[in-house]
């Protein structure tokens, strides 16, 4: 493969038959797939060539998400497309021990955090679509990959708070306040209820007890399915530490 998404969400005829910048969250996967790479590694299953190839490629990849005109535009998305431009970008720097861009990937997705997330937590972008339950958890998703990412490297965006109370945290109060209700806002395509449970362990482990659950009756972590639809941005295994 060419170290690019230039073709990605291609629609014949338009753009000169090239992609466009969403397609970009094609790749949005890359943050575990690198964790396997190295697992990979660590057990001597790939040769120093093979390595370093890869390595490589990554470099080039990295350099046409940043320079491209579909790479800067989805860096400047406001809605779930920048949160994933930020994830794959901060993870495949840290991969590659890109220390600064890696920091000031961290640095400037807090801005997102204060664009994205109202006081009370909800989604304003998301909730523009006509599938709002899925792009709520989806974004938020991707939110939990990206703090999880940032704490890896001594960063903290668990605890990151806008002006108005713009956060993570708050967001997933929100999110989750709707757990075993219907959900108030447009959806018309069918939405797996089960996604919630992900979203609902990361709070556990980082804030403690959900309050006004107890009477879910929520299952353990080891009884929900381990693979979601891959376009719901749950990595595979995700209740594996």
């Amino acid at each position: 493969m060419a170290p690019h998404l230039e073709y990605a969400q291609v629609r014949k005829g338009w753009n000169g038959n090239r992609g466009s910048s969403s397609g970009i969250i094609e790749a949005k996967d890359f943050y575990y797939f690198l964790d396997a790479v190295r697992l990979l590694e660590q057990c001597n299953r790939l040769t120093e060539s093979e390595a370093d190839a890869f390595r490589e490629w990554l470099s080039k990849y990295l350099h046409w998400l940043r320079t491209s005109p579909q790479g800067v535009k989805e860096r400047a998305a406001q809605n779930n497309h920048g949160t994933y431009y930020d994830l794959q970008v901060g993870t495949i720097a840290a991969f590659l021990g890109e220390d600064t861009l890696l920091r000031h990937t961290l640095r400037d997705c807090r801005f997102r955090i204060v664009h994205q997330f109202a006081a009370d937590g909800s989604q304003p972008e998301e909730l523009k679509r006509t599938t709002t339950a899925h792009y709520c958890c989806f974004n938020l998703q991707g939110w939990i990959h990206l703090a999880q990412l940032a704490e890896s490297c001594g960063e903290d965006l668990w605890s990151f708070e806008g002006p108005e109370g713009q956060s993570i945290r708050r967001a997933m109060e929100w999110l989750l306040s709707y757990m075993g209700k219907d959900w108030p806002f447009q959806q018309i395509d069918n939405f797996d209820s089960e996604r919630y449970y992900p979203i609902y362990y990361a709070y556990l482990s980082r804030y403690g007890k959900v309050s006004g659950l107890e009477h879910l009756g929520i299952p353990s972590k080891e009884e929900v399915k381990p693979l979601f639809f891959p376009h719901d941005g749950i990595r595979p295994f995700w209740q594996l530490s």
